[in-house]
């Protein structure tokens, strides 16, 4: 996958996320919403990791720390800046 088709997919993922989110705040005991939760959940916590190693963080809060100075994600194009 490229970068772009990679930063696609896990938006895809993280708007799936939230919307499964929403509807089990009024069915919190469907489950195969929770399985589906679970399954992309998993799915973008794979592709967050993948991106993350081959271009670097994908969120400030993943690249905080003294052993990061200075931070990595300043060096990487934004996402605005194909």
């Amino acid at each position: 996958m490229t970068r772009c088709e990679l930063l696609q997919k896990i938006h895809e993922l993280d708007f799936a996320l939230q919307e499964i989110v929403l509807f089990l705040d009024t069915h919190p005991e469907d489950m195969n919403a929770i399985r589906l939760y679970n399954e992309y959940n998993k799915k973008a916590n794979e592709l967050e990791m993948a991106y993350e190693r081959k271009y670097g963080p994908i969120n400030l809060s993943d690249n905080i720390g003294l052993e990061n100075m200075p931070w990595a994600w300043i060096k990487n194009p934004w996402p605005w800046n194909k």
